[in-house]
């Protein structure tokens, strides 16, 4: 009868023990920045120009959405780095170029946006937008955390197209 008993305790411990290590490894890969997603944002994608003081300023904008994002330090570095390799040949032809990073949501993603246009301005940009980049005179010029507003400036890509 005891070694019984002592039988059903030391499953219970096996039992346990592999809860916590599931429970464990699984809270760690939720937080893995290799593990986020970009995913163009076509909706938020464009071009324009501005004429001021008979110069012409022309600007491109590329939005990603992202998944799997945690406001991590290790999931912001991750976006900064996928900026960094995104910069393509076209860019030199803007006066500036604007990246913008949002967290894909129910209703910031390209199928609900499509649908819903205006809701990007009335919700997106609330709720889901995280940082905005701009790309001047062929380098990486400034990032702008949107909550909190922090203002990046000393932001640099070791190696830039």
């Amino acid at each position: 009868m005891k070694s019984r008993r002592c039988f059903f305790q030391l499953i219970d411990l096996i039992t346990v023990c592999c809860g916590i290590a599931l429970f464990h490894s699984s809270c760690q890969s939720k937080n893995d920045p290799n593990d986020m997603k970009f995913i163009l944002f076509t909706p938020a994608c464009g071009t324009h120009s501005a004429l001021n003081d008979n110069n012409i300023y022309t600007y491109k904008t590329d939005a990603y959405l992202i998944t799997g994002f945690q406001n991590t330090a290790a999931h912001e570095a991750k976006i900064d780095s996928f900026v960094c390799t995104i910069q393509d040949s076209t860019w030199a032809r803007y006066t500036e170029c604007f990246i913008l990073i949002y967290k894909k949501s129910k209703y910031t993603n390209n199928e609900y946006t499509a649908k819903n246009p205006r809701d990007l301005d009335r919700y997106s940009m609330d709720n889901d937008f995280l940082y905005w980049y701009t790309w001047a005179n062929g380098r990486l010029y400034s990032k702008v955390a949107i909550k909190g507003y922090k203002f990046y400036e000393d932001v640099m890509c070791i190696e830039s197209k």
